[in-house]
């Protein structure tokens, strides 16, 4: 945590080797845990085009780029690097979330699918996907990559709750509420997936064990008003 000397020290290699890209990339990162990412960014671009061509540097610059300028600049600067390396399934993905981020949902799952079969081992990516599936209506497809998700982390909170949702859509509730019984298992002090069981246990007619449900939720997050609407709403119905 010598943060200081750290920074000295990436400084005197990168004048004593001008060359070497890893001697940039951790000036770079120095100056990243610092805080201060134009001046990590300023450490790239002012590298030479030996340094600049080096995979792992490219995409350092590519994250700054994201972080100082945005997500259009961080789109352009890793389009053209995929054009040069169109097997890494890191860049892939990485840029599969702008494009996700910035609407572009088609160009998201083209690279996004790509990026997954090179490497499934990519929860995030894999939650990602099934997020833009659901979004499209293909929610067979969207079950199969949050089951996915789940299964290579079980303890993604977002997949659980995406997926009790696109059950809920399917309008298959004993699934759904199975899986919200699990995200109440890994996160019970998160609200979201009592609330959520408790509208279909509403919606099932199931009074007592809704406001049993809408109980916990609103124990957990007292000042959220809309659990509270819906629990008074289901007393009243109980």
């Amino acid at each position: 945590d010598q943060i200081d000397l750290a920074l000295e020290y990436g400084q005197g290699a990168v004048r004593r080797e001008p060359e070497n890209p890893a001697a940039f990339l951790f000036l770079s990162n120095v100056w990243t845990l610092k805080g201060r990412f134009n001046e990590a960014l300023a450490v790239l671009e002012q590298s030479s085009p030996v340094v600049k061509s080096s995979y792992p540097v490219a995409l350092e610059r590519a994250r700054l780029i994201h972080k100082v300028h945005g997500m259009k600049r961080a789109l352009e600067a890793l389009e053209k690097l995929v054009k040069d390396h169109p097997e890494e399934p890191g860049l892939l993905g990485y840029l599969a979330n702008i494009q996700a981020e910035c609407g572009e949902a088609k160009l998201a799952e083209r690279y996004g699918f790509k990026a997954l079969r090179l490497n499934p081992n990519q929860p995030e990516l894999a939650l990602m996907l099934g997020r833009l599936q659901r979004k499209s209506s293909q929610l067979d497809q969207a079950v199969y990559l949050l089951s996915e998700t789940i299964r290579l982390a079980p303890d993604c909170l977002e997949a659980y709750l995406e997926l009790a949702s696109v059950f809920h859509e399917r309008r298959e509730y004993s699934q759904a509420l199975e899986i919200y019984r699990q995200a109440m298992q890994i996160a019970p002090n998160d609200h979201q997936a009592f609330y959520q069981s408790g509208l279909i246990l509403r919606d099932s007619k199931d009074y007592a064990g809704a406001e049993a449900m809408l109980r916990r939720a609103a124990n957990i997050a007292p000042d959220n008003l809309t659990i509270r609407r819906q629990l008074v709403a289901v007393i009243a119905l109980n």
